[in-house]
């Protein structure tokens, strides 16, 4: 197990993907925050457990790069709603 990170080159579009998952342990602040910080979308998938609480809060939305849209499929307990709706101003959007 471990973490996966992938990571295409950009398309003729300019846009590249950028993937962490599936994994089996902790995953590292500095990926998590690596990722926040280019990526254009975040989704989270996250199920929630007491481990995922919160997973994506205050920090996390504040390391995401200026205009960049936040979608959760996952379950709302790892998503601090709060942070995201004080962060909203500077995201492009977010749907829960």
């Amino acid at each position: 197990g471990g973490h996966r990170r992938n990571a295409s080159k950009p398309d003729e579009t300019g846009l590249a993907d950028l993937v962490l998952g599936p994994y089996e342990g902790p995953i590292l602040p500095a990926h998590k925050r690596a990722l926040l910080e280019q990526s254009d979308v975040v989704v989270c998938t996250l199920p929630g457990t007491e481990e995922t609480r919160h997973f994506l809060s205050s920090a996390e939305f504040d390391a995401m790069k200026g205009g960049a849209t936040f979608v959760s499929v996952g379950r709302g307990i790892a998503v601090d709603e709060s942070a995201l709706v004080a962060a909203l101003p500077r995201l492009g959007g977010a749907a829960l």
